[in-house]
């Protein structure tokens, strides 16, 4: 039987001033190899109807493919495929590219040419289902993150090699954006951001990349808002939902700023190493000034060492947000580190040694779990800088205070440690879960705006009014499912 869904076809660029391109076939879940296929062109063309070994082959002509590939197992695998930016210009529904008459999109094609001009306003018009044979390939990532050596010998960005312009996603959803690049840095929809992205919806992504993976970005440094993304993201450090790594650029004289977006899926470790980061809006920054505001994740982390349930190791200000979900470690109790919001702080020099302001305010770590791959009871109570972590992230109303916790399971070899303000004791039940916490008032004691950005939904939990698209969105999808 022909399996339709599991077969990636990965192209090495979708440029459009290229005359061929390279591709390469992979298993959706990597579990078996491709070991051979062959390609049909529809109408005039090729046809082979001889099996070639390997995954790789090469198309330099524009139109419609099928592809058909077998795994080292014997299961049979199909894809329909589309090919025709080879050799061509950018072409769009209207607009000029301005900020007043951005470019129109309708289409796969469309959107892929926005790499033709990094600099340029372009607006959605239509949703965009990438597995649709109109595209059916896998994603290159829109800009990139480059380095040049200067004369001092130091290194430089290029950031004009990163998007600058506006993308207005207008309430539509792009969905099915994948891209499988195991050895690849900034993966995302866009490589590197340094421009504006706002007011769109990616659903049920598939990214699997190595550094700097984020669904919307890579490396960051401009302005998302109003924007959802679910799916799987995984690499090997410095992985989010939204973004992998918001970064410093002291080109541009602005602090990045996410605010009212959502992440609902799976965050996933591909390696096993103490200090990576993984966090559920940003994997981490290293910006000198950034902000995170009104967001949520409903996240489980997979197979990791050191997870944020907001963002990882930054001076970002982090402000009114919710994290739901499960974190399932990979490492010991003891050398793993979970932040139930994330460190965010910034150094106030005090004229001898220098100490940390934490800008965290508002926020609730409403995590349901987090389980330990190894390790004793006694390492988990020895080492209390990671579960003071856990345990100072509850709900905060401002730096170091906190109103309350909710029951917080941490799981080790069959045994459950309950944390419970500022207690901790180990239990095998505790009534209290964090859900019945959250009540509208207590949110706007913590200074959530219910006015403009959030409102209470029916399952009793918090979402963003600006997002209710796509909540409807994914609710029909997990119906017909």
């Amino acid at each position: 039987m022909l399996n339709q869904s599991s077969l990636l076809v990965m192209p090495t660029s979708t440029e459009l001033s290229r005359h061929s391109i390279t591709l390469t076939l992979y298993h959706r879940d990597h579990s078996e190899e491709i070991s051979r296929y062959r390609v049909t062109k529809e109408g005039n063309g090729f046809s082979q109807k001889e099996w070639k070994s390997g995954n790789t082959f090469r198309i330099s002509a524009n139109g419609t493919y099928k592809v058909e590939a077998q795994t080292q197992a014997g299961e049979t695998l199909l894809r329909t495929f589309s090919i025709d930016f080879l050799n061509s210009q950018p072409s769009f529904c209207g607009g000029d590219g301005s900020t007043s008459s951005p470019y129109l999109i309708a289409t796969a094609t469309q959107l892929n040419a926005i790499r033709c001009d990094l600099s340029a306003h372009y607006r959605l018009i239509a949703d965009i289902d990438l597995a649709d044979p109109c595209w059916g390939i896998g994603w290159q990532p829109i800009g990139a993150l480059r380095f040049w050596s200067d004369e001092w010998g130091g290194h430089t960005v290029k950031h004009e090699l990163g998007f600058s312009g506006t993308l207005d996603g207008n309430g539509h959803v792009i969905k099915n954006l994948t891209a499988v690049y195991t050895q690849i840095e900034h993966l995302g929809l866009f490589g590197y951001l340094s421009g504006t992205v706002k007011d769109l919806y990616l659903d049920q992504v598939f990214l699997m990349g190595k550094i700097a993976v984020g669904g919307i970005a890579g490396y960051f440094h401009g302005n998302i808002s109003s924007c959802f993304v679910s799916g799987k993201i995984s690499g090997t450090r410095q992985v989010g939902g939204i973004v992998g790594v918001i970064f410093e650029n002291v080109v541009f004289d602005s602090i990045p700023q996410i605010s009212e977006c959502e992440f609902n899926g799976i965050i996933q470790a591909r390696e096993q190493r103490y200090g990576d980061l993984f966090g559920g809006i940003a994997g981490c920054s290293d910006a000198l000034e950034s902000t995170i505001s009104d967001c949520i994740v409903n996240a489980d982390f997979e197979n990791c060492w050191d997870v944020c349930g907001i963002c990882g190791f930054t001076p970002t200000e982090i402000t009114n947000c919710l994290i739901r979900g499960h974190i399932h470690m990979s490492g010991p109790a003891g050398h793993s580190t979970v932040e139930g919001i994330g460190v965010a702080h910034k150094w106030f020099d005090d004229g001898r040694f220098g100490r940390p302001v934490w800008n965290v305010y508002g926020c609730v770590n409403a995590l349901s779990e987090v389980s330990f791959a190894g390790g004793t009871m006694d390492s988990l109570l020895n080492g209390y800088w990671h579960i003071a972590k856990v345990r100072r992230n509850m709900i905060i109303k401002g730096p170091n205070y906190q109103i309350k916790a909710p029951a917080f399971n941490i799981y080790l070899g069959g045994e459950r440690i309950t944390l419970a303000g500022e207690l901790m004791e180990y239990h095998q039940d505790f009534p209290i879960d964090a859900q019945s916490m959250l009540s509208k008032e207590v949110l706007l004691d913590l200074g959530w705006d219910f006015t403009s950005i959030w409102e209470m939904g029916e399952d009793g939990w918090p979402h963003l009014q600006h997002l209710k698209k796509a909540y409807s969105h994914c609710n029909e999808r997990q119906s017909s499912d």
